[in-house]
Order: C-alpha cells, then sequence, then structure tokens
C-alpha cells in the first residue's frame, strides 16, 4: 500500500510510515475495506419469489393452451366425422346394378317376368276419421267417417328376374327406387296422421299409456322408414342404399326429419286449441 502521508510505498501491515513517521494503520483498513467492497461483486438479486409466479404463470398458460388445442382437436373430429357421413350419404355415387346377374348366387343368368298387382279395396264407414271429425266438428263430424268409401282398385306392374340357376327372384333397380320414393313422398301424410293421433292420446290424459302411445306416434315415421328399405332390400337382394342416387337420399333425409316434426308439433300445439274448442 501507499502512505496516505507522503505517498511512497510501504509495507501492507505497516502501522505507521517508515518515511514519514506518521500513522498509517486507520487509513489502511479504510483502504482495505474500499478495496475490499471494490473485489466483491455486487449482491444478486433473490428472484426465487418472482420464479414461481413465473413458472406458474407459464404452466398456466400451457395448461390454457392444451385445453384450447384439445377442443380446437374435438371439434375439428366432430366437423370431420359430420363431413364423412355427409359424404357418404349424399355424395357417394350409387352403385351400377346388372339386374340380369343374380344378387343371390353371382349367376348371370336371368330372365325378367312382368308381375302385375291389382288390388281391390271396399272401403265402409270409418270410425277413425269419424271420431276425428266429431272432436272438431261436433256430432255433425260424424259424417267425416263417409269420406272414401267405396271401392277403390288399384293396379300395379313391376319388373322382376328369375335366375335360371337357384330359382330366386328380385325386382329390377327401377322399380324398387320408384317404390322407394313413393313411400317417402308419402311419408309427411303418414306424419300429420301420427300427429294427430298424438294429439288425440295426449288430450284424453290416459297417465303412462298417453306416454307410451306418444313415444311410439314420435318414432313411428323413422321406424316405418327403417322397414321399407328392409323389405325392398330383401326384394332386391342388396341394401336399396347402396344403389340409391344421392338426390334421393337427400330427399329421404328431409322427409323423414319433416315427419318426425310433425308429430310433436301438432300433438303438442294442438292441444291447447283442442281445449280450447272442447272446454275442460
Amino acid at each position: 500500500m501507499y502512505c496516505v502521508h507522503c505517498g511512497k510505498e510501504i509495507d501492507d501491515n505497516s502501522v505507521f510510515c517508515v518515511y514519514c513517521g506518521e500513522k498509517v494503520s486507520s487509513n489502511s483498513n479504510i483502504n482495505n475495506k474500499q478495496e475490499d467492497d471494490a473485489v466483491l461483486p455486487p449482491p444478486e438479486t433473490n428472484n426465487s419469489d418472482q420464479e414461481p409466479s413465473a413458472n406458474k404463470s407459464h404452466e398456466t398458460q400451457s395448461a390454457q393452451q392444451t385445453r384450447e388445442s384439445s377442443g380446437n382437436a374435438t371439434a375439428k373430429d366432430v366437423m370431420d366425422s359430420f363431413k364423412e357421413v355427409s359424404q357418404i350419404l349424399f355424395e357417394t355415387p350409387a352403385k351400377s346394378r346388372n339386374d340380369t346377374v343374380c344378387p343371390f348366387c353371382g349367376s348371370p343368368g336371368c330372365q325378367p317376368m312382368q308381375k302385375s298387382t291389382t288390388e281391390v279395396k271396399n272401403k265402409n264407414y270409418s270410425w277413425g276419421n269419424g271420431c276425428c271429425g266429431m272432436i272438431f266438428l261436433g256430432p255433425f263430424g260424424l259424417l267425416c267417417g263417409l269420406c272414401g268409401t267405396g271401392s277403390n282398385i288399384k293396379t300395379s306392374s313391376e319388373l322382376w328376374w328369375t335366375c335360371l340357376e337357384c330359382g330366386k327372384q328380385h325386382i329390377a333397380i327401377k322399380d324398387a327406387l320408384k317404390k322407394w320414393d313413393n313411400f317417402i313422398s308419402s311419408l309427411a301424410i303418414s306424419g300429420i296422421m301420427m300427429g294427430i293421433f298424438f294429439l288425440i292420446i295426449g288430450w284424453l290424459e290416459l297417465g303412462l299409456f298417453s306416454i307410451l302411445v306418444q313415444i311410439f306416434c314420435f318414432i313411428a315415421p323413422a321406424g316405418g322408414t327403417v322397414s321399407i328399405h328392409q323389405e325392398i332390400s330383401e326384394e332386391l337382394g342388396v341394401p336399396l342404399i347402396d344403389y340409391m342416387p344421392p338426390e334421393l337420399r337427400k330427399k329421404s333425409l328431409s322427409m323423414v326429419c319433416l315427419a318426425t316434426a310433425l308429430v310433436p308439433i301438432i300433438g303438442l300445439f294442438g292441444v291447447p286449441i283442442l281445449t280450447y274448442i272442447l272446454g275442460e
């Protein structure tokens, strides 16, 4: 170190300066303290309190991003599934059908034959129409039971193919699609009839029986559609939907939805009207 009085270099442990004789011990301690302070690094800032909050914030952000990504993935999966179902129902082209090939044994030797069916229906007084007319029109409504009475003759002609190998018969694809289209076109009327029945049963308030009948009326359009599709598929020998064009598939789905929706609409909104007309 250096003497603060004369400025000459002396021993670090000296108490007095050997050149000027002045006391330098206290000053040396001060100098040493200043040197130590200069050498020591500045104290580090304690970030232990801030790190957990930063980590917590990072974890929260990561969890939020994970939830968002999971939600987006779930929504994407639902949309992809809906798109796939839509493509199967509406965009998949109908398969081509060669009616000369037997769908049961695969033999190509099928011969055509024409089937003509004649149905004669003698319709008498309809108590169902009469009761419905009485509910809405009073005693004069019983005359509604006479509507449509008499003989009704219906003739239909279909092309069928007979396999010379196994002897089984199958209907031509054109007539099968025609039968399906006729059924689908009349499905809305079935929904209206089921809705009226739903209304009458609900107005009578028969307890559990009314609930069971109303459930049956609600699922009747969809159940009838499945039953008719299965029946025509058995006549065709293969599932009918595979040979159904996309336009007919769209029409079928829309008509089933319409018929199913008509049942509760007529049944629920008709009860207050019926109660108002007939009174409590």
